[in-house]
């Protein structure tokens, strides 16, 4: 599934970050690679920002740098709503007391 290019790119980075998770990221090193180069390819060619949630601009973000790709914080800054920033927080705040 990782391979196939005709499934949502989402689901692809949720099953890299899952199989990283698993600790099995080394059997699948060559084609996790490739996936990152699509959607980063995917990414700099779209005019609009494709991330729709916090989740997903963080996990690109991490899964991108984590496999050493220079990909500048300042993009997925702005692709975050700051509405979800702030209720992130909100929540992260109110969970720890």
């Amino acid at each position: 599934m990782i391979k196939d290019e005709n499934s949502e790119i989402w689901v692809t980075l949720d099953l890299i970050d899952n199989v990283k998770r698993l600790g099995l990221s080394y059997h699948f090193d060559k084609e996790i690679r490739e996936a990152l180069h699509r959607f980063l390819s995917l990414e700099r060619c779209n005019a609009t920002n494709i991330h729709t949630s916090l989740h997903e601009t963080a996990l690109s973000f991490r899964l991108l740098r984590e496999y050493g790709d220079d990909v500048s914080a300042g993009i997925h800054v702005q692709a975050i709503d700051i509405i979800h920033i702030e209720y992130m927080l909100l929540l992260f705040f109110s969970s720890s007391h």
